[in-house]
């Protein structure tokens, strides 16, 4: 988990292109995770109650996509964390990814139009970058 200096964090470009190319993918498990009322999933966590099939469905988009988890942020908002970091387990911490925000909701982070100088950015704050309506690059800087 450790990472100060982010050097996992993807660079916007790598991620817009995952999302591009995966679009379909994105748009499914969003749909699912909300429809299935999931409060965090993995391709390693996944909810027993869920069928079989459910879960293979999970598996196979979320292998797809490459994402390290993915999680509801609040009602129909869902967050796509590809990497995170930080010092400790009680210091700061990071994470980066994609997130889905229907826009009759607070989208939750300050809107700007590059993410990948994250020392730059100060703590305690959602950063956010539009790849199209809905969509969303984040980073996340907790203190």
């Amino acid at each position: 988990m450790a990472d100060p200096l982010y050097l996992k964090a993807p660079p916007d470009r790598k991620l817009i292109a995952i999302f591009i190319d995966h679009r379909d993918a994105f748009d499914s498990l969003r749909r699912m995770i909300v429809q299935d009322s999931q409060s965090y999933v993995s391709a390693s966590h996944l909810d027993e109650r869920l069928s079989v099939k459910r879960r293979d469905e999970y598996r196979n988009l979320i292998s797809e996509i490459g994402a390290e988890s993915i999680t509801p942020t609040s009602m129909r908002a869902v967050r796509f964390v590809f990497t995170g970091g930080g010092l400790s387990v009680i210091g700061p911490e990071w994470f980066k990814g994609i997130e889905y925000a229907p826009e009759d909701i607070d989208r939750g982070g300050i809107v700007i139009g590059n993410l990948d100088q994250p020392r730059n950015l100060v703590e305690g704050q959602v950063y956010l970058r539009q790849i199209e309506p809905h969509w969303y690059l984040f980073l996340q800087k907790t203190d």
